[in-house]
């Protein structure tokens, strides 16, 4: 039985438990002409493999994808953690045969985070996302 590689990420992504997080985000992507692509967006929820963004503007079905994560803090608000990472387009929400653009939309991305900063006192603590 042949899985192509999207939809053994799908299923990847499908499998992790997911936190309802509403958090900014920022990706970039390289486009087909090898120029870098940038958007912005808010993730819907989390897991440890994978994110669903919502965005003006969805990379294409399978490239790779870097993003950034801005937590906020867990007391007294303003941005406390970030989540770098760094994956691939797994899931266009809509028609997944529109595997160029979607406009505005949804899209799942299969990812692998780093912990790059969380706010403990003055102690900031790096390190992957092993946890889950």
């Amino acid at each position: 039985m042949h899985h192509d590689m999207g939809e053994v990420m799908t299923q990847q992504v499908h499998r992790a438990t997911r936190y309802d997080i509403t958090s900014g985000v920022a990706y970039w992507w390289l486009s087909e002409e090898g120029s870098v692509r940038a958007g912005e967006g808010v993730t819907r929820n989390i897991s440890c493999s994978g994110v669903l963004i919502e965005a003006g503007e969805c990379p294409p079905l399978g490239v790779s994808v870097q993003l950034t994560v801005y937590l906020p803090r867990a007391r007294g608000g303003g941005l406390g953690s970030k989540l770098i990472g760094e994956g691939v387009v797994a899931r266009i929400a809509g028609s997944e045969a529109e595997a160029r653009f979607d406009e505005t939309g949804r899209f799942a991305a299969s990812v692998h985070f780093l912990l790059e900063h969380i706010d403990v006192g003055e102690q900031p603590i790096r390190g992957s996302v092993e946890a889950c």
